[in-house]
């Protein structure tokens, strides 16, 4: 039995969750401790870079309802994608607090792009009836990705100094932006020649019986003398 492709694209959903969520809503928690006790910059300056990097994603949400149409869903994820990978590298190569304000705006955008507008954007098409349990599933993912990502932040800023060059990073990126939005974001159930939630669904055809009938009693009323009838028959008699 062959499985419904919403499925596999809700499972593409979740892993953009756990990644949209665990570096873009839970990744500036880790930073802020990591910014404080490495590099000895004000908590201050650091949180104005945090809050900066969410007003710059609620930005790019209010402008993803038009993105989406023009662009496509798979190419906006897939910059968003891109863009949060780059924006980490700002964040983690800036030498002066100051640089943490052009980093900002590149991993807030990052996050908008890959965050709930996106997974609803994504799965919605391929379900009706069964859509409330379809976003329940692809939304676990951001639980997921916080209970993922909360301590492999800690581990990675911890262990590796030079984490966001290393090409473990280059290839989750690599394959998180690329193959999984080309692969499940880009289908529609129509170019798929599917329908929402699976159904096989026929086009309305009126039964051949029932368009016998009719075509029998428009024939019927168009020869009845009934049909038209005749002023005489409408107006009074003259004798009254």
């Amino acid at each position: 039995m062959r499985v419904f492709f919403g499925w596999k694209v809700v499972a593409a959903a979740f892993v953009l969750a756990v990644f949209g969520w665990g570096i873009g809503s839970c990744g500036p928690a880790v930073f802020l401790h990591a910014l404080r006790t490495e590099r000895g910059w004000p908590v201050a300056v650091v949180s104005a870079a945090i809050a900066w990097h969410f007003v710059s994603g609620t930005a790019v949400i209010a402008r993803l309802p038009a993105a989406h149409p023009r662009f496509g869903v798979a190419a906006v994820t897939r910059a968003g994608a891109m863009a949060r990978a780059r924006g980490l590298l700002g964040w983690a190569l800036a030498a002066e607090p100051w640089r943490l304000f052009l980093a900002a705006p590149v991993t807030g955008a990052g996050w908008a792009a890959t965050g709930g507008v996106a997974v609803n954007a994504v799965v919605a098409p391929w379900f009706e009836r069964r859509r409330p349990a379809a976003l329940a599933l692809a939304y676990n993912g951001a639980s997921a990705g916080g209970a993922l990502f909360t301590p492999l932040w800690a581990a990675l800023i911890a262990g590796h100094a030079s984490w966001p060059r290393s090409p473990w990073w280059m290839r989750w990126r690599r394959w998180c932006s690329g193959p999984l939005a080309g692969r499940f974001f880009r289908p529609q159930p129509a170019a798929l020649g599917l329908h929402p939630d699976g159904e096989r669904r026929r086009p309305f055809r009126v039964p051949r019986a029932r368009r016998r009938g009719a075509a029998r009693r428009f024939a019927m009323c168009a020869s009845s003398r009934w049909a038209w009838p005749s002023p005489s028959r409408s107006s009074p008699s003259s004798g009254w």
